[in-house]
C-alpha cells in the first residue's frame, strides 16, 4: 500500500526506478550477493564521474548524483538466517540512504 503511490512520486522527482522484481536474483538487484547493501557498480561510476578527491555525494551539483528507488529489495543480514525485504529503498550513487 505504501509502494505504489510512492514510486511514481519518486520518479517525478527525478529518481530512476527500474521496474521488476529485484528480490529474486542478486545480480538483477545490481549487487552480488544479497548481503551487499552497496550498489558497487553504480557507486564506482559515480565516484569516477564527480571526483578528483573522493566525495561519495555531490552536494554542489545535485544533478550529478545517481538517484535510484528499488522496491522489494532483498537483503540477507550477515550472521543471521533468513532475509528482510524493505518496501522501498532509496539510493544515492549506489549507497542506501532511506
Amino acid at each position: 500500500m505504501s509502494e505504489r503511490p510512492l514510486l511514481p512520486q519518486l520518479v517525478a522527482m527525478g529518481l530512476t526506478y527500474p521496474q521488476g522484481e529485484y528480490r529474486l536474483r542478486a545480480e538483477d538487484a545490481f549487487r552480488e550477493p544479497f548481503r551487499d547493501v552497496l550498489l558497487k557498480p553504480r557507486l564506482h561510476e559515480a565516484i569516477r564521474r564527480i571526483n578528483v578527491t573522493v566525495r561519495f555525494i555531490d552536494f554542489d551539483t545535485p544533478d550529478a548524483n545517481d538517484l535510484l528507488a528499488i522496491n522489494q529489495l532483498r537483503v540477507d543480514p550477515v550472521g543471521r538466517t533468513g532475509f528482510t525485504i524493505p518496501d522501498v529503498v532509496l539510493f544515492v550513487n549506489g549507497i542506501p540512504r532511506v
